[in-house]
């Protein structure tokens, strides 16, 4: 089938080329179309019309096998809920109806007849005896006769005991009717017979049908539009042409395997690691990579950075009182607000470690005012976590304690061939680690090199100075409790993410 659509392209559109040849299966089908879409927006008028009203009559065509096959569906719905809906009143008179016929009390099998006919639908309903003498009807004159059933005109059905078939009764049409017999301790002693009518599914079905047509229609008319327009040159196709023309389409010489002739994979790769790194890293950083991405930053240095640490107080505790779905959700919700703050501020997330978020500022990209933008960062990070808390959040956004120190780190790839990571190491990162240990929840503790970067506009209340395993000294620690808003190194705008 492929080749005989090929063989017709070729001799519509006159374009032939060594990689179209057909080759069968998936590729001749790919060869075909794209020799199809050339055909359209370079052929001549002639080509183009023809190009169109095969177009035109494949989407006809298969609008119409669908429309058939949703007006079909639709019929077997229908049906399907009138049965249903027989059952039901079978199912109510035949529990109902045996005390009635036994004690033989017409009033009694009138009143379940027109209990059942209240609901609707229903063309006749039917009580007879044993005899198929009927006891009650919805025609009293049909009462004291034998029942007759009609010739079914359709298939008869017997879902659940229940015998159902259409016939057709003069002018009301074909007629659903169903039946079902009457048992009182193990005997038989009479039937029920409902009769819906079929009417409206006809009905149904001629609205729609006429809609589907309709549709074409207006289809067919837009298609034999559009192809007079290409029959002079007219939009769209004139637009389609030129843009083939200006994507490199029409130079057969140097054709590119791509969906349109004119993507650069390479500006698609870039594209796509463009847009997959901004998720981890701010604007500065990511610019740096895509310009230089095998050059020295990419090896350890040493360089000046402000860390920053945040960490949920009593998580192991929280976590085994919750479910892991509610947990994941919960951890990014937070991790969201987090990195999103750290991001519009300039640093950079090296990495999450379980709850806890790693983030650094100053490096890749040097900023002599890494302390403050960091400052500022985890400052906002409190009142987000805080407002959203109020706002019905988790519990855990209000339990977050986050440290900062300030110092000499090494930044770099590390790792193996099979794996690197960029990252930070140093006696900054693992001081920085051990302080938070000392910020409770909503707090933020920082070190004396971050209150003296502020030129004394960070407030904060000292703690007892800490001793850090390996380290000789103790470690001056501070509690910010605030930051004055006056024009300062420390008040900037934040770095556009």
């Amino acid at each position: 089938m492929s080749r005989i659509f090929w063989s017709w392209g070729k001799g519509v559109g006159g374009i032939s080329t060594a990689r179209e040849t057909p080759s069968g299966g998936k590729r001749s089908w790919m060869a075909f179309g794209r020799l199809f879409f050339r055909s359209w927006v370079t052929g001549g008028r002639t080509t183009r019309v023809v190009v169109s009203l095969t177009l035109l009559g494949v989407m006809v065509l298969a609008m119409g096998i669908w429309g058939g096959m949703v007006l079909d569906r639709q019929r077997e719905k229908l049906y399907n809920h009138a049965v249903n809906r027989g059952m039901l009143g079978l199912d109510y008179l035949g529990h109902h109806a045996k005390i009635p016929l036994i004690k033989e009390t017409p009033r009694a099998l009138h009143t379940l007849i027109r209990h059942v006919q209240g609901g609707g639908g229903y063309l006749y309903i039917s009580i007879v005896d044993e005899c198929g003498v009927v006891k009650a009807h919805t025609n009293p004159g049909e009462i004291g006769r034998t029942q007759v059933d009609s010739p079914p005109v359709g298939t008869q059905l017997s879902p659940g005991g229940v015998t159902c078939f259409i016939y057709g009764e003069g002018d009301m049409g074909p007629v659903l009717t169903m039946s079902a017999p009457v048992f009182f301790k193990g005997t038989r002693i009479g039937s029920v017979y409902v009769g819906l009518s079929m009417v409206f599914i006809d009905g149904f079905l001629r609205e729609e049908g006429s809609f589907l047509l309709l549709s074409v229609g207006l289809l067919f008319l837009f298609g034999m539009l559009l192809c007079f327009m290409g029959r002079f040159g007219w939009l769209p196709f004139s637009l389609a042409s030129r843009a083939w023309d200006d994507a490199g389409g029409g130079d057969e010489g140097n054709h590119r395997e791509t969906a349109l002739g004119g993507i650069d994979p390479g500006s698609l790769k870039m594209s796509v690691m463009r847009e997959t790194l901004g998720l981890y890293m701010g604007t500065e950083v990511l610019d740096l990579i895509m310009r230089n991405p095998e050059s020295a930053w990419l090896k350890g240095r040493k360089s000046e950075a402000t860390i920053l640490f945040a960490d949920i107080r009593g998580f192991t505790a929280y976590a085994e009182s919750c479910t892991p779905e509610v947990l994941v959700e919960e951890l990014n919700h937070y991790f969201d607000i987090v990195t999103a703050t750290i991001i519009k501020h300039g640093g950079v997330v090296d990495k999450f470690i379980g709850d806890a978020v790693l983030a650094v500022f100053g490096v890749p990209v040097y900023d002599e005012y890494h302390a403050p933008r960091c400052v500022r960062a985890a400052m906002e990070i409190q009142q987000a976590l805080g407002a959203a808390r109020t706002r019905g959040g988790s519990p855990l956004l209000g339990r977050v304690g986050i440290s900062i120190k300030s110092g000499d780190v090494v930044a770099g790839s590390i790792g193996s061939p099979a794996k690197m990571e960029y990252t930070v190491i140093g006696d900054t990162v693992n001081i920085a680690a051990h302080m938070n240990a000392l910020a409770g929840a909503g707090e933020i503790v920082v070190d004396r090199h971050i209150m003296d970067a502020h030129g004394g506009r960070l407030d904060g209340e000292p703690l007892v100075s800490q001793k850090m395993k390996g380290r000789m000294g103790r470690v001056e620690v501070y509690r910010v409790t605030g930051l004055r808003t006056e024009r300062c190194p420390g008040c900037f705008p934040p770095v556009a993410s």
